[in-house]
């Protein structure tokens, strides 16, 4: 029971987790005074979706420790990050998540390419995932002008071929000596493009790269 001003709209919310700040069952509308007013809870607002996990290094399936796990929640032209757990001695959980959105996780740890798992499609259950973590790569590229002169403050743009919605890319200037050096570069094939300057018409030089695990590209 709750004294409550009237003329006013209220909703009642009930925490169905303990220190879950996302899990909630909620009444409809109404306006005080109100009473008999009854809230149901459904199997989804208590259970609600969980991810389990295990996080390994690629190469040799050890488990990578103090890995930072971020929830993505993905919406139709947007998505939402932040790190809300770590890896102990290689297991994270995740959840309970509300149930009827979409989720992706993240995962970040040094000297290792951030690595995405999902999305998934949450419904009352509890997902089971293997994350195998990457080597990052480097990538050092060089641009020439036609007459093989250093092309200094060129832009660069280096963007994985199979890349997410969502995923990073990496970009920048040329320097003095024409060479720009792109770290913590998920492995795979990517395209580089360069311009004279940003905001250049001319048309870009293209090309394509390999990166490799714990290996520098150029």
């Amino acid at each position: 029971q709750f004294l409550a001003a009237t003329g006013c709209e209220y909703r009642l919310v009930c925490q169905m987790v303990p220190g879950n700040r996302e899990l909630w069952a909620r009444s409809q509308v109404f306006a005080a005074p109100i009473v008999d007013l009854v809230v149901t809870i459904r199997e989804a607002d208590r259970q609600g979706f969980r991810v389990e996990g295990k996080v390994v290094d690629a190469a040799d399936d050890v488990v990578v420790d103090g890995v930072g796990v971020s929830l993505v929640s993905l919406g139709e032209l947007s998505a939402n990050s932040v790190e809300i757990t770590r890896s102990t001695q290689g297991r994270f959980t995740v959840g309970p998540l509300p149930v009827g959105r979409r989720y992706a996780l993240q995962c970040d740890a040094e000297g290792y390419a951030t690595a995405t798992v999902g999305p998934f499609d949450a419904t009352v259950r509890t997902e089971q995932v293997t994350v195998r973590l990457l080597r990052c790569g480097k990538v050092r590229c060089r641009v020439l002008r036609a007459d093989g002169t250093a092309a200094v403050q060129a832009f660069v743009s280096l963007k994985r071929n199979e890349a997410g919605p969502f995923e990073r890319g990496w970009q920048g200037n040329t320097d003095a000596a024409g060479w720009i050096e792109c770290t913590e570069v998920i492995p795979g094939m990517f395209r580089v493009y360069a311009r004279t300057s940003q905001r250049s018409e001319q048309a870009p030089a293209e090309g394509e790269v390999q990166v490799l695990p714990g290996q520098t590209s150029e």
